[in-house]
C-alpha cells in the first residue's frame, strides 16, 4: 500500500512531463490522465524539460497507472491530434536514426522496441489510409509508443534528428506551431536527406518514401509548410548545421553527415516545406 500522496497529472504533455521527473526525483507512483492526444510522452519514462532555455530528455518515471478517456481526447481541438498524429510519424526517421547509431557507435539497439514502434508506425499509416483522423488509434499509438521507450529505457525509438532539429527551433525562436506539428513536417525534411546521403538504410518500401510521407502528414491535417508555423527558413537551414553539436551524445543521419550551408540550403529546397505544395 503507498503511504501518503499519489501525484495525478491531468493535462497536456508538459504537465504530465513535469509530474513524471517529479515523480522520479522523490520516487513515488502517479497517474497520467492526458486530456488531449497530442504526444508521445503518456507513459514514457523520460520527460522532455526546458533547463536554462534548452529543451532536454530528463530520465524520469512511466505512471504507475495512465487513464484513456476516449471520449474526452476525441472532445481535444483538431489540431492537438493532428500533432498527436506528427508525434508517431516520427518513426519514420528516428527508427533510421537509432539504425545508424548502433551500425557506426555500437549503441545499444533494442531489437523489441524497434519491433514495437515498426508495428505502431505501420498501423497508424493505414489507419489514417482507411479513416482517417482516429482518436481511438491514435491513443493505442501514443501509449505503444511510450511502451517501446520504457522497453529500450530511452526516447530513441521515438526521437532522432527531427527532434534535435525541433529542440534547436524551440530554443532559438518562440515557437508559434506544436510540437507534433513541427517534429512531423521534419520528418519530411530529414527523410529526404537519408535519401540522399544513406540510401542504402532508408526504408525499402514504397510506402516510406519522403512524398508518402508527406501525404500522411497530409492525411493527418498537419500543416503542408514549416512556414505556416511561423518558421523562417533560415534558422531551419541554421538547425540542420549546428545539430551534430546541439546533441553530440545522440548520434544521427545529421552526426554521420553534418550538412554545410549550401547541402542545408538545399535540403529545405527539396523538402519543399516552405512553399505550398
Amino acid at each position: 500500500m503507498f503511504k501518503g500522496v499519489i501525484p495525478v497529472a491531468i493535462g497536456g504533455g508538459s504537465v504530465i512531463d513535469v509530474v513524471k521527473l517529479a515523480s522520479y526525483i522523490k520516487n513515488i507512483p502517479f497517474v497520467s490522465v492526458p486530456t488531449s492526444p497530442s504526444h508521445d510522452g503518456i507513459i514514457s519514462g523520460t520527460a522532455s524539460i526546458l533547463v536554462n532555455g534548452k529543451k532536454t530528455t530528463q530520465k524520469a518515471k512511466p505512471p504507475e497507472v495512465a487513464l484513456l478517456d476516449t471520449v474526452v481526447l476525441a472532445s481535444a481541438p483538431k489540431r492537438l491530434i493532428s500533432a498527436g498524429y506528427g508525434d508517431v510519424l516520427v518513426k519514420f526517421t528516428s527508427l533510421k536514426d537509432w539504425q545508424l547509431s548502433n551500425m557506426d557507435t555500437g549503441e545499444f539497439y533494442c531489437e523489441d522496441s524497434v519491433s514495437i514502434s515498426d508495428r505502431v508506425l505501420e498501423q497508424i499509416c493505414t489507419s489514417l489510409q482507411s479513416s482517417g483522423l482516429n482518436v481511438t488509434d491514435l491513443a493505442y499509438a501514443l501509449v505503444n509508443s511510450g511502451a517501446s521507450m520504457v522497453i529500450a529505457g530511452s526516447s530513441r525509438p521515438e526521437s532522432g534528428s527531427e527532434h534535435i532539429v525541433s529542440h534547436y527551433l524551440d530554443t532559438h525562436s518562440p515557437r508559434t506551431g506544436l510540437h507534433g506539428e513541427q517534429v512531423g513536417l521534419l520528418t519530411l525534411l530529414i527523410s529526404h536527406y537519408y535519401v540522399e546521403k544513406a540510401p542504402e538504410i532508408w526504408w525499402t518500401q514504397p510506402s516510406r518514401q519522403p512524398e508518402e510521407i508527406r501525404r500522411f502528414l497530409s492525411l493527418a491535417g498537419l500543416p503542408h509548410t514549416l512556414a505556416e508555423l511561423g518558421i523562417q527558413a533560415s534558422l531551419v537551414i541554421e538547425a540542420l548545421q549546428n545539430a551534430s553539436t546541439e546533441r553530440p551524445d545522440k548520434y544521427t543521419i545529421l552526426h554521420k553527415f553534418p550538412p554545410n550551408k549550401n547541402e542545408a540550403t538545399d535540403l529545405v529546397l527539396k523538402s519543399k516545406l516552405f512553399q505550398m505544395v
